[in-house]
């Protein structure tokens, strides 16, 4: 029965991480995210994107696996169901994407594994704390590693000339900002499992 439990839970988890990623596809089509962060926000880059929105929406989808299943390792396998499968879909559908995420590349998939279990850590630390700030925490926590990822091992390498041009100001301000929209994203994910009464 708990075998059967078990199973159950890790399909939910997976689900969960596997309709996030289609639902990111459809809603942030090739170069959305390039234009929001960098012509409407003049934000800098690189990396800005992945760390204002593709962490904190895999956190949301990883705290509402994690939640939904009440398992500890339930965020890992959302957020790892969410990097096969938007790696997948990308690479076999030859999806037009934002070059510098190399989207559907062996570095993101480990970078979406890494935020999986960056998130597991934080819920694992914070378990004590009152449940907004500690999905709040975890998230920001998941997100900060996702993005300390991201900027040498997929940026640094997809663009170059913008990681060299990177200062000190503008590594606090790509942080800065994507704390912030974690904590946002984390209430998000809150506020939908709460309209479903979960």
């Amino acid at each position: 029965m708990a075998n059967k439990t078990n199973l159950q839970d890790m399909a939910t988890a997976s689900a969960i991480g596997i309709a996030g990623a289609l639902l990111f596809l459809f809603i942030f089509p090739s170069g959305a995210i390039s234009t929001l962060m960098h012509e409407v926000l003049k934000l800098p880059g690189p990396g800005v994107g992945f760390g204002v929105v593709f962490g904190p929406f895999m956190a949301a989808c990883a705290l509402a696996a994690s939640r939904l299943t009440g398992k500890r390792w339930a965020a890992a396998v959302s957020s790892a169901a969410f990097g096969a499968v938007m790696s997948t879909v990308v690479s076999v559908f030859n999806l037009q994407t934002a070059d510098p995420g190399r989207l559907g590349s062996v570095e993101f998939f480990i970078g979406a594994v890494l935020l999986g279990l960056s998130l597991e850590a934080a819920l694992y630390l914070f378990s004590k704390v009152r449940e907004p700030v500690r999905f709040a925490a975890s998230a920001v926590f998941a997100d900060m590693i996702f993005l300390a990822y991201s900027l040498p091992f997929i940026f640094a390498k997809s663009a170059p000339e913008k990681y060299a041009a990177l200062t000190g100001s503008k590594v606090l301000i790509i942080f800065a900002v994507s704390a912030l929209s974690a904590v946002v994203f984390s209430v998000l994910s809150l506020l939908v499992l709460k309209i479903i009464k979960r």
